[in-house]
């Protein structure tokens, strides 16, 4: 959401969080926007950086149909991060958000794809659940942590899950 960028929060010029009203009866200009850009698209995988705004300094990761916790990279990333000192999320990601709620082991949570009765009204949710998208990674960067450490998580996500040949 460019208008919720500019204002470094999760509510966009119209005072909504586009990442929970992402419907196909949805009127908001940057939903509507981005159905448009992929309309009549299919694609093997979606990768959307979001970062947390909430309190916590761990990372964490859904991955959406890839199964990314049982490749040996998996660890090697986790390792990374602590080594740096980023810790990994045991536990629920956002207990005051029904939508959310799902708890995570290391950093980590796996859902099939695609995801049964996923609604929680957020892009990769509904370009899964239209056909647009196969597969979902969708990395949660602590927004509490320094930027050089942002940067290093988003480079290390890039070599170990992106640009592996």
């Amino acid at each position: 959401s460019p208008s919720a960028v500019a204002k470094r929060t999760r509510l966009n010029g119209e005072g909504v969080d586009i990442n929970r009203s992402c419907f196909e009866e949805s009127k908001i200009a940057e939903i509507e926007a981005n159905f448009q850009i992929v309309a009549d698209k299919k694609f093997e995988l979606m990768v959307t950086f979001h970062e947390d705004p909430g309190p916590k300094t761990d990372f964490y990761l859904y991955d959406i149909g890839c199964g990314l916790g049982k490749r040996d990279s998996w660890n090697t990333f986790t390792d990374e991060l602590r080594r740096i000192g980023v810790g990994l999320l045991n536990g629920e990601d956002d207990s005051e958000d029904p939508i959310l709620d799902y708890t995570f082991e290391n950093g980590y949570r796996y859902f099939p794809a695609p995801v049964e009765g996923h609604d929680g009204g957020s892009f990769d949710a509904w370009a899964t659940r239209n056909g647009v998208v196969k597969k979902t990674l969708v990395p949660e960067i602590p927004s509490r942590l320094p930027q050089k450490k942002k940067n290093i998580i988003v480079d290390l996500f890039f070599k170990f899950f992106l640009l592996k040949t």
